[in-house]
């Protein structure tokens, strides 16, 4: 998959990063990359749901 970096907003404050991370539990960031209809795409959130994270 080809992620354009100014779409991940991943620890680039410039790009939205606000409303492209998430802040989990333990402090960490988890990413969150969106398709271009706005889907979730990131397998990592995707695991945490069907953990019940």
């Amino acid at each position: 998959m080809s992620v354009s970096p100014s779409r991940t907003g991943f620890l680039d404050l410039n790009s939205g990063a606000s409303e492209n991370t998430a802040r989990q539990g333990d402090g960490t960031w988890a990413q969150v990359m969106y398709g271009p209809n706005g889907e979730e795409t990131s397998s990592m959130t995707r695991d945490a749901a069907a953990c019940g994270q």
